[in-house]
């Protein structure tokens, strides 16, 4: 799995304050979140930061986002 370090756009609803990613802008191209696999949450340089790991259908095949 190639793994990139690029910002993205996301759209997410919130409930009681937790986020819930629905779609997200990769390369100018709307994807739409099917599944929340996991959710982790990290810290880094003392910022606290939650990782969603999703799953996508990109050309009629599911991938692991």
């Amino acid at each position: 799995m190639k793994i990139l370090a690029a910002p993205i756009e996301a759209l997410a609803w919130f409930e009681n304050g937790k986020p819930h990613p629905l779609r997200l802008k990769l390369d100018g191209k709307e994807l739409k979140i099917n599944k929340v696999v996991t959710v982790t949450e990290e810290k880094l340089a003392g910022n606290r930061m939650l990782l969603f790991r999703c799953q996508s259908e990109i050309n009629d095949d599911l991938r692991a986002l």
